[in-house]
């Protein structure tokens, strides 16, 4: 059976580049290894810089997979395109069993640690992955509400609760995504989204996506009603209990915003104790026009902090 890599689908990159306004830019370098990236304008300029899909798109290396991954010889074949097409820098997420060796070709070019991205053990039985929860979170899924579960291709429910979800957080424009965007992404390979119910109606749901041999828990979502029933944590936990002992190794839950080790972490950690490293690579290509845009001092301090440093008030 051949495996679905949502993240490197080009369904998802078409879709994202719609999302951000941008345009696919594909390279593969000799070793196999394919990067899959969005080209954007940058606002009140002349350049261009480039950043990997939202989530966890790792470098594709399906075609030939070595042991580890090159970054070295990934710039060698990426930066000549780049500077053709007016790219001054990107930003690549990278996968989360993905070994790639921090980049030493280029004074501009790091690999840098986003945080933890808790996981859960998909390889037992329910009773077992049960067990391992945080004991006052077994409490709660024992103790909450009746809920019924069912999964739809109807987004419209779901897009209404994560809307409410959103607002009520006050996140930022970059976590709320439009009813035709996410009908959309549920038409590619690998997707489900799962709703959960009360007796008067829905209260909850996640968009789940399949990569590889893992699940992730992509979106979710509580409605204002549902607030008080805290039902998101019965949502992921049915998530998991459907797919014990099957056919996937991991339920992939993420971290905290940004990789902090926030609320969200916390509560995430609720289910597992289990955690991958979460990296990216932050290149820059024109240095010169990097400093134009953003100043001399993030330029030398391009590795910490939000990358590109242009773009934290666009």
């Amino acid at each position: 059976m051949n495996k679905t890599y949502f993240f490197n689908s080009d369904a998802y990159l078409k879709l994202e580049c719609e999302r951000l306004g941008g345009a696919p830019f594909r390279m593969s370098a000799p070793d196999g290894t394919i990067s899959r990236l969005i080209i954007r304008d940058i606002p009140n300029s002349l350049y261009r810089d480039a950043i990997s899909t939202y989530g966890y798109p790792d470098l594709d290396q399906r075609c030939s997979p070595p042991a580890k991954v090159s970054s070295n010889k990934i710039l060698k074949n990426f930066i000549p395109k780049a500077k053709d097409d007016g790219i001054i820098s990107a930003y690549i997420r990278l996968g989360l069993s993905q070994a790639v060796e921090a980049p030493t070709l280029m004074p501009y070019a790091s690999r840098v640690y986003i945080g933890e991205s808790v996981i859960i053990n998909l390889k037992r039985e329910w009773s077992e992955i049960f067990r391992s929860f945080r004991g006052r979170l077994r409490s709660q899924l024992r103790n909450g509400p009746e809920l019924k579960y069912y999964h739809t291709n109807d987004i419209e429910i779901f897009h209404k609760m994560y809307t409410e979800n959103m607002i009520r957080v006050g996140a930022s424009r970059n976590y709320f995504f439009e009813k035709d965007y996410l009908e959309k992404l549920c038409k590619i390979e690998g997707v489900d989204v799962i709703i959960a119910s009360d007796t008067v109606g829905p209260v909850s749901g996640a968009i789940t996506v399949v990569h590889g041999d893992m699940i992730y828990y992509h979106l979710g979502a509580t409605s204002d009603r549902g607030l008080s029933l805290s039902p998101l944590k019965h949502v992921l936990a049915a998530i998991a209990e459907r797919n014990a002992n099957g056919a996937y190794e991991a339920l992939v839950l993420g971290g905290g915003v940004g990789g902090a080790n926030d609320q969200l972490m916390r509560f995430k950690r609720g289910f597992s104790k289990e955690t991958l490293p979460v990296y990216a690579l932050k290149i820059i290509i024109d240095h010169n026009a990097y400093a134009e845009l953003c100043g001399e001092t993030c330029l030398r301090n391009f590795s910490e902090g939000f990358f590109p440093a242009y773009r934290t008030t666009s």
